[in-house]
């Protein structure tokens, strides 16, 4: 992991929530690289990040327009609290994640990687990318993660916000 500038680690600290897209971020970018009848969808280091990040004290949640029964099913399995597939406009689950949890825009970080991701991307505190997203997306992020979607990214966010993040309340 490169040097993270202070400002980046002023950000990380005020975050309480993060939410995540799934095709590109948990997932391989092209669902055909998947391994063939798989029912394990994430890594094992993505699945262990968003445990992680429910374990250190942050809402978790997935906004993302894919839409199954076993991500569905999986997503449940790791008891992440909010979960919204099938999203035409990804701005509606984050706002009533926001208001339930009663949070401001600065508490809350997004790890997108397509043009759905955008109005999130440029309204949290913290908006993070993966190396195969766009340059408009990579302009539009604080972050771009050194592992790309589907191989590591959500565990190295976890990691980032274990190492820099204040102890939540």
């Amino acid at each position: 992991m490169s040097i993270i500038h202070p400002e980046l680690i002023a950000r990380i600290q005020q975050i309480r929530c993060l939410t995540f897209d799934v095709e590109g971020i948990l997932t391989l970018q092209y669902r055909s690289l998947q391994p063939p009848f798989s029912t394990d969808l994430f890594s094992q280091n993505d699945r262990e990040g968003l445990i992680d990040l429910i374990n250190q004290g942050f809402i978790v949640g997935i906004i993302s327009s894919s839409e199954s029964k076993l991500l569905q099913h999986l997503l449940q399995e790791l008891h992440i609290p909010f979960i919204y597939l099938g999203a035409k406009d990804k701005r509606i689950g984050y706002e009533e994640i926001k208001q339930a949890m009663n949070l401001t825009d600065m508490e809350c970080a997004h790890m997108g990687d397509g043009e759905r991701d955008i109005p999130l991307l440029e309204k949290v505190g913290l908006a993070i990318t993966v190396p195969h997203a766009s340059s408009v997306i990579k302009e539009k992020s604080h972050y771009c993660t050194s592992h790309d979607g589907g191989w590591g990214a959500v565990g190295e966010v976890a990691y980032l916000m274990r190492r820099y993040q204040r102890e939540l309340h």
